[in-house]
């Protein structure tokens, strides 16, 4: 799975921080999938590129196929590198939550489990995390 980016709708501003609301935040070189564009998020394919310059300056071999992705989040500080990870695990953390059954998981962790391991649902933001399914 590939995480292409995170559309941030809106959120407090402790929450996003210096991020904007309304921004596209992409992983890589991608397109905000958008209605508009028919949910089309990719542009040219650089995965054959960088896969073919690696097997060129190394000596190793390497089986046919093989697909090499290099991703890293950069910019200064402050510039929100983290703010970015943070929204990203609030939303999948907000997935799990939703998928588990809430009112059972919420009455099992009233019972069985201590209150700093608790399941709960992360608020202040509506945002949106985009994925790729890697076929392989």
């Amino acid at each position: 799975m590939r995480i292409i980016g995170i559309k941030i709708n809106e959120g407090y501003p402790a929450v996003i921080k210096n991020q904007k609301p309304g921004g596209w935040y992409p992983f890589g070189d991608y397109n905000e999938p958008t209605e508009n564009n028919k949910w089309i998020w990719e542009k040219d394919n650089d995965d054959e590129l960088l896969s073919s310059i690696y097997k060129y300056a190394t000596d190793e071999s390497f089986p046919d196929g093989l697909r090499i992705s290099v991703s890293c989040i950069v910019g200064q500080n402050g510039s929100g590198k983290t703010t970015l990870l943070e929204l990203m695990f609030r939303i999948i953390n907000n997935f799990a939550y939703t998928v588990l059954d809430k009112k059972k998981y919420q009455k099992e962790n009233e019972l069985h489990v201590p209150v700093g391991r608790r399941l709960l649902e992360a608020t202040g933001f509506a945002a949106s995390l985009f994925l790729r399914q890697m076929v392989i």
